[in-house]
């Protein structure tokens, strides 16, 4: 299952005449047993991560979105890709 993107709305400017630069933010929901395994913790670090989880629904401790949905953790992680491209060769 892939994590849902929505886009979100961003301001920038050239930061040089010779180079555009355009930053695409994003949001990645995420199940949490989802995102652990990008990471590959072991089974005691498994189990510490989901208890912050747990402790971040009510509290938002991590400032990811942390939240229960039908008895599924969630998270909402925020990330940026970052297309740089010489001015002269831009075709906008």
């Amino acid at each position: 299952k892939l994590p849902t993107m929505k886009p979100l709305a961003f301001r920038s400017k050239p930061c040089n005449k010779n180079v555009n630069f355009t930053p695409t933010p994003i949001i990645l929901d995420y199940e949490v047993e989802q995102w652990l395994l990008h990471g590959g913790p072991n089974d005691a670090q498994k189990q510490e991560i989901r208890s912050r989880f747990k402790q971040s629904v009510v509290s938002d401790q991590t400032g990811l979105d942390a939240r229960e949905e039908k008895g599924v953790l969630k998270l909402t992680h925020q990330t940026a890709v970052f297309v740089l491209e010489h001015a002269a060769t831009a075709k906008h």
